[in-house]
């Protein structure tokens, strides 16, 4: 005869029963709560951790190289590509995500750009490659492109991906042996620029906004303003990664104050007021127009086109039958 098998619990089981009893007995004490695990930028996937860096680094943030003695947050100056600026830049002398006693005194670590691969060395390996590939970096000045690209190691140059240089020439000197002056500035600024297109093979967007003040000034890829923007050229084994390239070129003849002296010219000469005023506006606007032909010549070469194929659009503009073939500009060389 098999017995009989009760199941009780702490609270029950008081009933007799007839024959062989086994009496099991169950804990109805309920078990622990599991422990609440507590994620962390480090706990979660490193997929999610890349789709955060992306956000924390980005694209819109300019970071000027300016000296030492420099302000760090300037609004954006006025280029070219951007007349009504105002997009905050982050100014500095040092490279990205280094840090000393001095320098942390002085951060706001709540908005430093820097602060996130500060915080250990593993935040600092996963966002390295954020931190010099997501920002334009904004240079004025030969000696300060010359010496980032120095001071930076190459495992950081490498990220880079967006440059924007703004290149301004000497005027002509006043005093002749004063000339060399400006010559050292074309030299230096070829140097930095030639240096920049072999230490920066990762570079993909390249900007570059020319002031040229150059008395006379020619519209020609062989003048000597043009030779350090052509240093930086894509071609076999340099600039290898290079997408995008844009070019603003400015020059005395597309400003307004050329306007203005135009109007004054024609005022002398009789010619009434709304007359001069219209002419000069139409004036300017052509040799505004021939500049930006002249800059799509300069883009194309730098993207490695042969020579011929660069100019072949911009001579096609000023020769026969060509939209500017009938204005009679002092800086075009037919």
């Amino acid at each position: 005869m098999a017995p009989n098998v009760l199941v009780a619990s702490r609270h029950s089981q008081t009933t007799k029963t007839k024959g062989n009893t086994i009496l099991i007995i169950r804990s109805t004490v309920k078990p622990p709560p599991p422990r609440k695990v507590k994620h962390t930028l480090l706990t979660i996937p490193g997929e999610l951790r890349n789709h955060i860096y992306t956000y924390v680094f980005a694209s819109s943030v300019y970071v000027e190289l300016v000296p030492a003695s420099a302000t760090h947050i300037i609004p954006l100056h006025k280029t070219p590509f951007n007349r009504h600026a105002t997009t905050p830049v982050l100014r500095t002398s040092r490279p990205l995500g280094k840090s000393t006693p001095v320098h942390r005194a002085r951060t706001t670590w709540a908005t430093s750009l820097g602060a996130l691969s500060l915080v250990n060395r593993q935040l600092h390996r996963e966002t390295l490659a954020y931190l010099y590939a997501q920002p334009t970096f904004y240079v004025q000045s030969p000696n300060r492109l010359v010496n980032f690209l120095s001071v930076a190691p190459a495992d950081k140059l490498k990220y880079v991906q967006r440059l924007h240089i703004s290149y301004q020439t000497y005027g002509e000197p006043a005093v002749a042996q004063h000339r060399a002056w400006k010559t050292k500035s074309v030299e230096k600024w070829a140097g930095a620029m030639a240096m920049a297109a072999e230490r920066l093979p990762g570079l993909r967007e390249l900007k570059v906004a020319l002031d040229i003040r150059d008395t006379p000034f020619k519209l020609r890829l062989s003048e000597p303003w043009a030779r350090p923007v052509l240093s930086m050229t894509k071609n076999d084994g340099v600039l290898p990664a290079l997408a995008d390239v844009r070019v603003g070129l400015v020059s005395k003849y597309t400003r307004a104050r050329y306007g203005e002296d135009t109007v004054r010219s024609l005022l002398l000469q009789g010619v009434r007021l709304v007359t001069a005023q219209m002419t000069a506006r139409q004036k300017v606007a052509q040799y505004d127009g021939l500049h930006r032909l002249f800059a799509g010549a300069m883009r194309r070469r730098m993207m490695g086109w042969d020579l011929e194929c660069s100019l072949e659009e911009y001579e096609r503009g000023i020769g026969e039958g060509g939209f500017y073939e009938d204005v009679d500009a002092p800086f075009v060389v037919r």
